[in-house]
């Protein structure tokens, strides 16, 4: 396990120089063995670009993070993740949870569309929600039969006010935490084929 946690961020760091062409290595920061990179849009809108290992086949990945009605029970503070609609290739997904820091405190109530590309990527984007906008995606890469690179990118803003530093906090607080527990949920599941 040392050798693992000292060899994964490494390889993380190294991977992350191709993420976004407007965002700086100067923003990369490994926090448990999850990568992390602050992003900027064209258009100036920022997010979070974040990547982690995980010792488990494509196949197993895709269906944890696909199994949208079972994310509440293992993702920290999401409260609701329920599938409200699928129709045209299209996925409507409404979820709920909580955040904060310091003296802000909120509640996120979204509906997400999601289209899913299977085995490659899920682009989501805010139906209507808490958050001047809400997009992203996650894409999984197979590094072999054992192990895939998981792949989440979020461009968000929230409406109701907090500093824009607050908000990249929070991601970068959040973030990891969720990918490390999609992680042991995949790797659970696993263990158990």
């Amino acid at each position: 396990m040392l050798l693992y946690s000292l060899v994964v961020p490494a390889i993380l760091m190294s991977l992350m120089g191709t993420a976004n062409a407007s965002s700086s290595q100067d923003n990369l920061t490994i926090k448990e063995e999850v990568a992390l990179q602050e992003i900027e849009t064209a258009d100036g809108r920022e997010g979070i670009l974040a990547k982690i290992i995980i010792p488990a086949p494509l196949e197993v990945v895709w269906a944890v993070i696909t199994d949208y009605e079972k994310l509440s029970d293992f993702i920290p503070d999401m409260k609701l993740s329920e599938v409200v609609e699928k129709k045209d290739g299209e996925i409507i997904v409404h979820q709920q949870g909580e955040s904060g820091f310091l003296m802000f405190h909120f509640n996120v109530d979204l509906i997400l569309k999601l289209v899913e590309h299977r085995y490659q990527r899920i682009e989501f984007n805010q139906v209507s929600g808490d958050f001047d906008y809400f997009e992203g995606e996650w894409k999984t890469e197979s590094l072999g039969d054992r192990e895939t690179m998981l792949i989440y990118k979020l461009i968000a803003h929230p409406k109701f006010y907090a500093p824009g530093w607050v908000v990249r906090y929070m991601l970068k607080r959040d973030i990891p935490v969720r990918l490390k527990a999609l992680r042991e949920r995949i790797l659970k599941i696993n263990s158990l084929q």
